[in-house]
């Protein structure tokens, strides 16, 4: 794999990179773009498999769905009480 990389790497570095035409110009920036994006989506990634690693991401979250998180507590939409947020009710979203 990495070899096939190496190769399309090198491809497109020797046609773009060393090129002054418009056009190659504009694909050497988008493909610039491109090669950053990947880079923080792979960012990303890895982080969330580490996360994932020490907090596992479980059928815990988001079980009530009568409750609403906002801004200054959680609103129990059976009742309509607003109580305090608590860690252990595990919810993800905030209405804000």
């Amino acid at each position: 794999m990495k070899n096939a990389y190496a190769d399309v790497a090198g491809h497109y570095h020797t046609k773009y990179i060393t090129s002054e035409k418009k056009e190659d110009k504009i694909a050497r920036d988008h493909l610039n773009r491109r090669v950053k994006e990947l880079s923080r989506q792979q960012k990303i990634k890895n982080v969330l498999e580490m996360g994932q690693t020490y907090l596992p991401l479980t059928e815990e979250w988001d079980r009530n769905p009568m409750l609403l998180c906002v801004k200054n507590g959680v609103i129990d939409l059976t009742t309509g009480k607003l109580t305090e947020c608590r860690p252990e009710d595990y919810i993800r979203t905030v209405l804000l």
